[in-house]
């Protein structure tokens, strides 16, 4: 373009802006900060996911991967993240039946001793007196 003469400019500048969408699986929220409905490119948002009472954190899914919390995402473009939280129970139910012997059962670490709460050779109806010690960590 060539200009010959006096002439009046308007300029126009567009800032990107993005937005980021966070969805949760399971039971828990997320956090971000900064908390905006948009980001100018190039912000960097912290993700910090908090699970519900019972559940746990597993990772992130979509734009943000891995296990990284809290994580940080680069708004770019606009972006998908999803929070995923499990159950944190134990996934199995455990039953015990114990008979009336002398036998020893140890669950984890440490040990257990049967002895007769009488003197003599105990009977299989005779009362059993137990005790037990957890090794460390137990």
């Amino acid at each position: 373009m060539v200009i010959t003469q006096n002439r009046s400019l308007t300029a126009t500048s567009r800032s990107n802006t993005y937005t980021l969408n966070v969805a949760v699986t399971g039971s828990g929220s997320v956090a971000k900060s900064p908390d905006q409905a948009t980001y100018n490119h190039g912000t960097t948002v912290t993700l910090t996911a908090t699970p519900a009472t019972g559940y746990a954190f597993f990772g992130w899914t979509g734009d943000v991967t891995g296990t990284t919390n809290p994580a940080t995402v680069s708004m770019t473009a606009n972006r998908n993240v999803t929070a995923i939280f499990v159950a944190a129970t134990l996934p199995f139910t455990q039953n015990f039946s114990f008979s009336n012997t002398l036998a020893d059962y140890v669950i984890g670490t440490g040990s257990a001793q049967a002895r007769p709460a009488g003197a003599g050779t105990p009977s299989a109806s005779a009362a059993r007196d137990r005790s037990a010690s957890a090794a460390d960590g137990w």
